[in-house]
């Protein structure tokens, strides 16, 4: 499972847009997914491909946070 997230990740990165990015990051800031301060991580990175990457891996990393505390709440 980890090989097939980390391909689709890697496709995401090549295919995600600085445009769509960005939107994504604000969308997700609204949702309040993302606080500001993960935010302002995201976009400090330099190249589009940076950005993507460390916006996939935030909302990866909550993910799986997410799924260990309803693990171990069970």
């Amino acid at each position: 499972m980890a090989k097939e997230l980390g391909r689709i990740g890697s496709e995401l990165i090549d295919r995600l847009s600085d445009d769509d990015v960005i939107d994504l990051l604000h969308y997700l800031r609204k949702m309040d997914v993302l606080n500001d301060e993960e935010m302002k991580t995201v976009e400090g990175k330099m190249t589009r491909e940076d950005r993507a990457r460390c916006l996939i891996d935030t909302v990866m990393e909550k993910a799986s946070n997410l799924l260990k505390f309803r693990c171990q709440s069970k």
